[in-house]
């Protein structure tokens, strides 16, 4: 699924209380953090991921990743009833 922004829109953003998985330097560790608080787990990429996953789902949160805290990738979303990310709802096996 594609989304596709208007020249007036803003493309999504991380929300208080969403995931995000970044990479803050120039290492192979990326951090995971819960907005607006600190890193709350340092890993290797695919277990950052799969951490920042597990947490945003247990949250019912949105999980992001970025390289640079300007640009964003929503990676899932777990929001109660939302399908824009995922294509299926929570709430639905």
């Amino acid at each position: 699924m594609q989304t596709v922004f208007r020249a007036h829109e803003s493309p999504p953003r991380p929300e208080t209380g969403d995931v995000v998985i970044s990479n803050p330097s120039a290492t192979v560790d990326y951090d995971v953090s819960v907005v607006p608080q600190q890193s709350c787990l340092s890993a290797r990429r695919d277990v950052a991921v799969a951490k920042g996953q597990e947490l945003a789902e247990r949250l019912g949160v949105d999980l992001w990743l970025t390289q640079d805290h300007t640009h964003f990738l929503r990676l899932a979303s777990y929001r109660e009833g939302d399908t824009s990310v995922t294509g299926r709802s929570r709430n639905r096996p």
